[in-house]
């Protein structure tokens, strides 16, 4: 699929280290998924930027969508 939407939210945790974490929609009425691997977040950025297709993988934490991998499928959106 093409990334329609990628978000970044920033912030620091109680020990005041910073982190930034990349948020992917997922197609349909499957929600969000996201990673704090700034590759992952930079792939997904330009796919979204480039329409071009992507592929993920995803494992479920809690609550949570935790992308495990992402690539480009090498594929333009139509």
């Amino acid at each position: 699929f093409v990334p329609e939407v990628v978000t970044w939210k920033e912030g620091t945790d109680k020990k005041g280290k910073p982190w930034k974490k990349v948020g992917v929609k997922l197609p349909g009425e499957r929600g969000w998924s996201g990673s704090f691997d700034q590759t992952i977040g930079e792939i997904a950025e330009s796919a979204k930027d480039n329409k071009e297709e992507i592929t993920l993988t995803y494992k479920v934490d809690g609550a949570y969508l935790t992308i495990v991998e992402l690539f480009k499928t090498g594929k333009q959106a139509a």
